[in-house]
């Protein structure tokens, strides 16, 4: 995902920010920016990859992560099975 959504403009970031402008980049939209957290006024990085988000980019995002939570269920699931699988076909 990071090679095909290159982040040129910003090649210092780690982590978070890295998902973050990511997430941008995939969705084209402008992420970051000032927030609160428990009334306290945080400032962070804008990641401009577009106009800033409206209810369908909100809804685009959503969708994005049930589809990778399903993804992750379904791997986390499926690694088990096969294990007990191969366990049982190499036991008869």
């Amino acid at each position: 995902m990071f090679k095909r959504f290159v982040i040129v403009q910003y090649p210092e970031l780690t982590g978070y920010q890295q998902l973050c402008a990511l997430s941008a980049a995939m969705l084209h939209i402008e992420l970051g920016g000032p927030q609160k957290y428990a009334g306290n006024k945080i400032n962070s990085n804008r990641y401009c990859f577009g106009n800033l988000p409206s209810a369908p980019d909100i809804d685009r995002a959503l969708s994005l992560v049930k589809a990778a939570m399903a993804f992750w269920l379904i791997l986390l699931s499926a690694i088990p099975v096969i294990w007990i699988a191969l366990r049982w076909f190499y036991a008869h």
